[in-house]
């Protein structure tokens, strides 16, 4: 930021701002698009919100929001057993307990100082849906600028953000499932993977 904010104090001349411009025009433009892509998954987040009580769409974001709640009550643990899955025998399963359910807990452990009320921890796995959906726009920015340039990134993070798809609906407040996070981690895992290549063709290991 303070290197930044000197070439702003360095410019004298038009050819300068130009320059300046074409250098970092990129970082508004994806933080204004980033910001798009926010406001368009939450506007309507009053609407989950009834005599004071927090909905969810559909039945998987409520096994989600149990599986949260016992992961704030026993952090780092997860929940072994889940009576309602199944029921009314239950289901001991290896899937309880997902990144998504991690990162929401630990989200609401820190909003709520510690101590989160019931309340919270459903306003956290409200939101937590339109942040993640916009924390992939980050991973397509970087593999397309990688493949292309700055100004591809860009366009890639617009495309991505005015696409209505699937992605979308499942990045929406009140959408509390684990699959806009496998859109996240499918994507961090596909940037990996170009860098591994480029890495593996430049040192060009032995196999």
């Amino acid at each position: 930021m303070s290197q930044w904010r000197g070439q702003i104090e360095n410019i004298d001349e038009p050819a300068d701002v130009v320059e300046f411009v074409g250098d970092y025009y990129h970082v508004p433009t994806v933080l204004l698009v980033l910001g798009f892509m926010l406001w368009s998954r939450v506007e309507n987040w009053k609407n989950f919100l009834v005599n004071g009580n927090v909905y969810f769409t559909g039945n998987d974001p409520w096994y989600h929001y149990r599986m949260v709640a016992y992961t704030v009550r026993h952090w780092p643990q997860t929940s072994p057993f889940d009576p309602w899955t199944y029921f009314p025998y239950g289901t001991h399963s290896s899937q309880f307990g997902t990144i998504m359910d991690q990162f929401t807990a630990t989200v609401a452990l820190v909003v709520g100082l510690g101590s989160p009320s019931e309340h919270t921890i459903k306003l956290v796995a409200l939101f937590v849906p339109a942040v993640v959906g916009v924390l992939v726009a980050l991973p397509v920015y970087a593999m397309a600028k990688r493949v292309s340039n700055r100004f591809g990134g860009v366009v890639a993070v617009l495309v991505l953000a005015l696409s209505a798809s699937s992605f979308l609906g499942r990045s929406t407040v009140g959408s509390f499932d684990h699959h806009v996070a496998e859109a996240l981690m499918q994507t961090l895992a596909v940037f990996a993977t170009m860098i591994a290549v480029s890495v593996a063709e430049g040192e060009k290991p032995v196999w």
